[in-house]
């Protein structure tokens, strides 16, 4: 297909129809000139650039971009940025699970290596106070070992297929 560049008129061949120059150099002179940048759409004004720097001031953690205010969700839970607490996690990251904080300041103290936070309704993420429940690890487990024994399937022989 023949086209003709709007930067220097001079007929080039392509055979994408959205070509609009013969050369990268051609598309780059002519935006320059023309003050077209990258940004498609209305632009911020700079009174609405400042506001927004004000804003962002103290949400990133150094200067790592992408800062969530300390908050990320891995495995289906709230993680949240405490570094300085006992239970932060093991790979030095400082994050310590968010049901675990909502309930140590329900009951104003740290809980024990042995408790664990269960959540009543299953949803790793709905960390309500009502939805939690402290209990010690061989409790937790022995809930959750009568749910999987009990959504287990047997074959015709009585052996577990699932």
């Amino acid at each position: 297909m023949e086209k003709i560049c709007l930067n220097c008129n001079i007929i080039f061949l392509t055979k994408d129809k959205r070509s609009k120059f013969c050369s990268t150099s051609c598309s780059t002179i002519f935006n320059n000139i023309n003050g077209i940048t990258g940004m498609k759409g209305k632009k911020h004004s700079n009174k609405t650039i400042d506001e927004m720097c004000e804003n962002r001031q103290g949400q990133h953690k150094g200067n790592k971009f992408g800062w969530k205010h300390g908050k990320i969700k891995c495995n289906g839970y709230w993680l949240i940025y405490k570094p300085n607490h006992p239970k932060a996690n093991s790979m030095g990251s400082g994050y310590v699970r968010q049901n675990r904080l909502i309930m140590e300041e329900f009951l104003g103290r740290y809980l024990t290596n042995d408790e664990i936070v269960h959540h009543i309704n299953g949803i790793k993420d709905d960390d309500r106070i009502e939805n939690l429940v402290v209990m010690t690890n061989e409790e937790h487990l022995s809930i959750h070992h009568k749910e999987f024994v009990k959504n287990r399937i047997r074959d015709k022989k009585g052996k577990f297929i699932k």
